[in-house]
């Protein structure tokens, strides 16, 4: 029965991160770089606007657009009765796994 539970658990976190990657590849390049530098090389705002010769307030706003345009690309489930609310691919992953036929 652990097993059970650690082999849903890792099926949906693929399926979250699968969505993920499918929803960043959705990005325009420049929301891309914006996202990659803010948040994998950790830069600050005005580090990356420095960097791309435009103002913190155009990064800003870019960073604010991905991150809005990712949220539409991903969705959401509503949340009720405690249960978290997970991407599309995770709830779809978790409704196969309950499958007993």
């Amino acid at each position: 029965m652990r097993r059970a539970t650690t082999i849903e658990a890792t099926s949906g976190r693929l399926a979250e991160l699968i969505d993920l990657r499918i929803a960043f590849q959705s990005l325009t390049n420049d929301h891309k770089e914006v996202l990659y530098y803010q948040y994998a090389l950790h830069w600050t705002l005005e580090g990356i606007a420095e960097e791309f010769g435009v103002s913190p307030s155009t990064i800003r706003k870019r960073s604010s657009r991905a991150l809005k345009k990712l949220q539409r690309t991903l969705g959401t489930r509503e949340a009720w009765e405690g249960r978290k609310v997970q991407s599309n691919a995770a709830w779809r992953a978790a409704q196969t796994t309950q499958y007993e036929g």
